[in-house]
């Protein structure tokens, strides 16, 4: 495959007939993708144990992760699915727009919150309609595809291995004016904040669960938890499981105390803030 490691795809069949096809990605060590499978799916039973989100069948579509050794292993291969920007790309086709637009942030003054802010902004207008919702309802893609994309309010954002890049991530998930698009006619304020308190509650009521789970981080020297100049490991991984434990306890920045609907909204107006969504990194597009 053309990227920079050239991972290679490669189909298995099965006794039963059935190809199953694999990844195999050189250079790379997938044991923390692993780690993060093994959460995802601990996160799956207890979204399924609960009646509320066992009838809106909410869960987090995971994949296998098997690491051969320390530089490569094998990802199972993702059918019938599309990147983000392709999907756009070929809605603002029929209207013939680009959805990567001419974002001048060369000059000086331009890095300045409010001009950058501003360029977002006409950035988002140039990308105008929205055009998720009319992905799904004109069938432009296969129509096995659309409960693959169809948006759901997955778990918030817990690790914040974002605001430690050169270009912090500044929003705790996507919810770009097209995301809320294809949600429907309510928004965020339909089927959609509800599932996601549902979702928070449950993180929140069985956080100590949760929290076992992410304490073998700490011991496993894989995870990058400090930098270059830290040597204490241990002190360095609990500073950074601080702030994941207080959101599942509900503790806002502030040190507040808030009940899960604040914290959801709190979350959706993060996600939604025109000055987080301006700062964020130009290739994240922020303005689809």
């Amino acid at each position: 495959m053309q990227s920079l490691q050239k991972p290679k795809k490669l189909v298995f069949v099965g006794t039963d007939g059935n190809n199953y096809p694999f990844l195999c990605k050189p250079h790379d060590d997938l044991r923390k993708d692993a780690r993060l499978m093994d959460l995802n799916s601990m996160i799956n039973k207890l979204l399924k144990s609960a009646s509320e989100s066992r009838r809106r069948q909410l869960y987090i579509r995971t994949y296998a992760v098997m690491p051969l050794n320390e530089e490569c292993g094998l990802l199972e291969w993702v059918t019938n699915t599309h990147a983000l920007k392709s999907i756009l790309e070929q809605g603002y086709f029929r209207y013939g727009k680009k959805i990567y637009v001419s974002l001048d942030l060369g000059e000086e003054s331009s890095r300045q919150t409010n001009d950058i802010h501003t360029t977002t902004e006409n950035a988002r207008k140039q990308t105008s309609p929205d055009v998720l919702t009319n992905v799904f309802t004109n069938a432009i893609l296969p129509s096995d595809v659309d409960d693959r994309l169809r948006a759901r309010p997955g778990v918030p954002s817990l690790l914040v291995k974002g605001k430690t890049f050169e270009i912090p991530e500044r929003v705790p998930f996507r919810l770009t004016h097209n995301m809320v698009d294809a949600l429907g006619v309510t928004g965020v304020e339909g089927v959609f904040r509800k599932a996601a308190e549902i979702t928070m509650g449950i993180l929140r009521s069985n956080s100590d669960s949760l929290m076992s789970v992410l304490e073998a981080f700490v011991h496993d020297p894989l995870v990058e938890w400090t930098k270059p100049s830290e040597r204490d490991i241990r002190s360095s991984a609990d500073r950074n499981l601080r702030p994941i434990k207080a959101k599942l306890r509900g503790i806002m920045e502030e040190g507040a105390i808030v009940s899960v609907p604040s914290q959801v909204e709190a979350l959706i107006k993060q996600a939604t803030s025109p000055s987080f969504l301006a700062a964020m990194y130009v290739g994240w597009a922020p303005w689809l």
